[in-house]
């Protein structure tokens, strides 16, 4: 996908794209602005507008310049719905009492090959973050097993902290399916075991838009310099706003 960076105008990119050409932005970023700074961000104007390439994007319509008196995005009908059908899929609370761990796996794009980041979140049924960490890793194996060791690992970690979640939700369809059927390899067969540690624990899908917090610490682990465990109080302030967003009506 494109990148635009900070101070970077996009109003050339605009009257040089072709009429339904599209352009892939962060909706998640763009909806969570203040308005006048979304107005400015539209209009190609905003300085904090860094890089659109983080989170959940979503196709914007570019239209034609002919059509309008200013150089402006907006979404297409199709855009429309896919963003309704977007904005259902909420992260869900654990049953009171219990928590739930979320994880899931970020690779960095071509220039970076090699280079891939598995992040996971514990929340308990408030919402409130318990712990969250970051692991980066060798893209080695498979996208498969990569996902499976994100479900392994953050088992471990929440185990080792002193915490069982019972919902763990993995941002793999795939991977979940796996460990479901009975297919036997080594890791799988450490994350049915982990996951019996507690009765009752289950395994579930969570799409990626209800499950972005813990793709946006995947992708932070990627840039970082090394792995992390935080714990409540320490959980820097990108990712309590992220948090926040999730458990906010």
């Amino acid at each position: 996908m494109m990148r635009l960076w900070k101070n970077q105008t996009i109003v050339p990119i605009i009257k040089q794209a072709a009429h339904d050409s599209t352009l892939d932005i962060c909706l998640w970023m763009y909806n969570n602005l203040p308005i006048d700074v979304q107005h400015r961000t539209i209009h190609a104007e905003n300085a904090y507008f860094r890089n659109i390439e983080m989170g959940e994007e979503i196709d914007y319509s570019f239209i034609h310049q002919s059509q309008q008196t200013s150089a402006s995005l907006s979404l297409s009908p199709r855009c429309q719905q896919n963003t309704k059908a977007r904005h259902r899929l909420k992260w869900g609370p654990p049953p009171v009492g219990e928590l739930r761990l979320d994880v899931d796996v970020y690779r960095v794009n071509e220039q970076y090959l090699g280079r891939l980041g598995i992040g996971g979140i514990v929340r308990d049924s408030c919402g409130y973050p318990i712990l969250a960490f970051g692991r980066k890793i060798d893209f080695s194996e498979s996208v498969l097993e990569c996902e499976l060791r994100a479900i392994k690992e953050g088992l471990e970690v929440s185990h080792e902290a002193g915490f069982f979640p019972t919902i763990v939700c993995s941002g793999s369809l795939l991977a979940v399916q796996v460990v479901k059927n009975e297919e036997l390899s080594s890791c799988v067969v450490d994350v049915k075991r982990l996951l019996g540690v507690v009765n009752g624990t289950h395994l579930e899908f969570a799409h990626r838009s209800s499950n972005f917090v813990a793709y946006s610490i995947a992708k932070f682990v990627c840039f970082s310099h090394t792995n992390f465990v935080w714990v409540a109080g320490d959980f820097p302030y990108w990712l309590q706003e992220l948090v926040n967003g999730d458990i906010s009506t």
